[in-house]
């Protein structure tokens, strides 16, 4: 007879749980019965015990995500970006329901990383998380006399606009991928980085070229915005995505 049953506390964004309704086998090698619960790992399309599941906090966050490592985390931009990464992952966790994550991705035809595919209820979001602590985001205009204006985003004294071209064209690739199938074609893409710790204007919100620019709790609220992709649907796109485009090469060291 199958029961209600009370999912972990914290999950990784990418883990459904759910009572089974045929049987399977665990990874760990544990045989699971009808009406276990158990957990479907929507990345990898497998199943999970509860006890893999629920160990999981961390280690499954480690499976998704990628941020566990036996050596300890470097000085400087890698301590602080891990650091960016554990804070974004623990506030998808919260959302899981509404999304399907992606993490470091490669775009094939240009060799281009992305940092985080994400589907939420209005589409597709292409996102790249970085930390700017305590530096303040402003948008400047520049030309209009004698040439086209132009926008640079501008983080502390320091122009990041080229960010922002290189955000967009992977944008493109996401796009041209999702074309790929008919069903996906008319699907919002949306480029977006996540600044952490970052100052923005009072308003608290920057939009460059197409780009949206968020802090990191305006971030998620964009994500599981409403809009007409339901969960089904946005189980397939997540599946079409990671068919064509694979977990980026890491590096050793």
């Amino acid at each position: 007879m199958m029961t209600s049953f009370k999912p972990p506390a914290s999950l990784s964004p990418n883990i459904k749980t759910l009572l089974l309704r045929r049987p399977a086998k665990c990874g760990c090698g544990a045989e699971l019965e009808v009406g276990d619960p158990a957990g479907w790992d929507r990345s990898t399309f497998v199943i999970r015990c509860l006890r893999c599941v629920g160990n999981a906090t961390e280690s499954a966050r480690e499976v998704m995500f990628g941020t566990a490592s036996t050596q300890p985390a470097s000085q400087g931009g890698h301590a602080v970006r891990a650091r960016s990464r554990k804070r974004f992952e623990s506030q998808l966790s919260r959302a899981h329901n509404r999304l399907e994550v992606l993490t470091d991705r490669e775009i094939l035809r240009d060799r281009a990383l992305v940092d985080y595919l994400i589907v939420g209820p209005s589409g597709v979001f292409v996102v790249e998380l970085t930390s700017w602590p305590h530096e303040r985001i402003s948008v400047e205009q520049t030309g209009g006399w004698f040439g086209p204006p132009r926008s640079r985003l501008v983080v502390g004294s320091t122009d990041h606009t080229s960010e922002i071209h290189a955000l967009n064209d992977r944008a493109d690739a996401i796009r041209c991928t999702l074309e790929q199938d008919e069903r996906y074609a008319d699907v919002a893409v949306t480029p977006l980085i996540c600044a952490i710790d970052a100052h923005f204007p009072w308003m608290g919100t920057i939009d460059i070229d197409g780009v949206s620019v968020r802090g990191l709790h305006t971030t998620v609220r964009t994500l599981v915005g409403g809009g007409p992709l339901d969960a089904p649907l946005r189980s397939q796109l997540v599946g079409h995505l990671a068919r064509h485009l694979p977990p980026a090469a890491r590096k050793a060291g």
